[in-house]
Formats: structure tokens, sequence, C-alpha cells
């Protein structure tokens, strides 16, 4: 079993996330700030809760050519990626105007 695990958040994520989903720079992500902090959450989660990578050619050579720290990153990656995509019980099929 694994020991319990917290992750920590800043009062001032808001500020802290802006560089890297901020609506007003180049090269970032387009999301609201809710948004953002569940995507950077749920890569933390991936760090206690590691996903497997897709079975790929590709990626298999490009986790080759990493070092471990950067391996680590991607399958948090992944898992977030993955869990952002699954069905939701909570979410609206169609928007609410």
């Amino acid at each position: 079993m694994q020991p319990p695990c917290c992750i920590f958040v800043n009062r001032d994520w808001k500020a802290q996330l802006a560089p890297f989903f901020g609506k007003d720079t180049t090269g970032t992500m387009d999301l609201e700030s809710g948004d953002a902090l569940a995507i950077v959450l749920l890569h933390e989660v991936g760090h206690i809760q590691p996903a497997g990578l897709p079975d790929n050619p590709a990626i298999a050579a490009l986790l080759d050519s990493l070092g471990p720290g950067k391996q680590e990153e991607m399958r948090a990656d992944a898992f977030a990626v993955t869990m952002s995509f699954l069905p939701s019980p909570l979410r609206s099929p169609t928007p609410n105007p």
C-alpha cells in the first residue's frame, strides 16, 4: 500500500499559472484558470499514480533519448491527458449557454 500523499496549492495559484496558461501570452495554452489548475493537479497526481505510455515505437525511442527525470514528467503528462479525456458523468454532453 502506498503511503498517503498531499499536493499543496499556493493561494496565489492564478498568478503562478498565468505565464503558462494565460490568454495574454503567446506560446501558451488558452485555458480558463480553473481548467489550467485541473490539468496541473492531474499532472501532479500522475507522479503519485503513474500511467503507462502508449505502445508506440516513436514514443519508446523518444523516452530512450531522455533522462529518467524527463521520462517521469512524460508519464505524469500522459496521466493528465488520459484522465482529461475520460468520459465523466458530471460533464454535460452539451455546453450550457
